[in-house]
């Protein structure tokens, strides 16, 4: 069943990452050069346009990658203009993690390369979605289901085993998987985001429709309650077989 396996993967992400030494992942990462094959990209060629965004060390714009015979829109991920040493780490960690571990797949968001920025430091830019978060998308079509929006729910799920399948083939451990880091591009194809070298482990919420999976539990109590049989109460929109 497909959502028995969507479980797997979440369950065999969630054990690798109690293995994992996330300062050494940063400072690894971090510590490599910005090489060529990082897809260095001219700052010439990036317009900021608006901000879409603000996080704890970074912001998000929407901005445009001018090529040599087309313009795209793409996201772009700067530092805050308080950068520090250890910020510059973090985005540099970022940088070099996607390049030399992540690589390309459909339904993981792609990141198109980095540019240095004289002022804002390194910069990551990545693929936009226009159609913006999944659990927004959930919440907003929580009360207007249909055949035709369960299939596409369906195709989103799916697209997300296939992305996460990917993540494990790498070895890369998301640790935070759930529909406030997943985007929907133009065609409402998902695209895993928020992984990296320097996350900690959280939960998922695709069939509950965009509300806290696993309620009145911690994190890490998940897994051992798993282990043990708990299930939690069937959403209001997932079939019986599913459960």
């Amino acid at each position: 069943m497909l959502y028995f396996y969507f479980v797997f993967l979440l369950k065999k992400s969630q054990n690798r990452a109690k293995a994992s030494k996330e300062d050494d992942d940063i400072y690894f990462y971090g510590g490599m050069e910005m090489k060529e094959n990082n897809m260095i990209i001219s700052r010439k060629n990036i317009s900021l346009e608006s901000e879409l965004a603000r996080g704890r060390f970074a912001v998000i714009f929407l901005a445009k990658y001018y090529t040599k015979s087309e313009c795209h829109d793409v996201v772009a991920k700067t530092l805050k203009d308080d950068q520090n040493e250890e910020a510059i780490m973090k985005m540099r960690a970022k940088i070099n993690f996607y390049t030399t571990k992540v690589g390309r797949r459909k339904n993981v968001l792609e990141f198109i390369g980095s540019v240095e920025d004289e002022v804002r430091g390194p910069m990551m830019i990545l693929e936009y979605c226009s159609k913006g978060l999944l659990k927004q998308f959930l919440e907003a079509i929580k009360s207007n289901m249909s055949v035709d929006i369960d299939e596409r729910l369906y195709r989103i799920v799916f697209g997300i085993c296939l992305g996460m399948d990917f993540l494990d083939s790498k070895k890369v451990v998301h640790r935070r998987l759930a529909a406030r880091n997943i985007l929907l591009n133009g065609m409402y194809e998902p695209k895993i985001t928020g992984f990296g070298p320097d996350h900690i482990s959280d939960e998922g919420d695709d069939k509950s429709v965009g509300e806290t999976p696993y309620p009145g539990l911690q994190s890490r109590e998940v897994p051992g309650k798993i282990e043990q049989g708990y299930k939690m109460k069937k959403p209001e929109h997932c079939d019986d077989a599913y459960v």
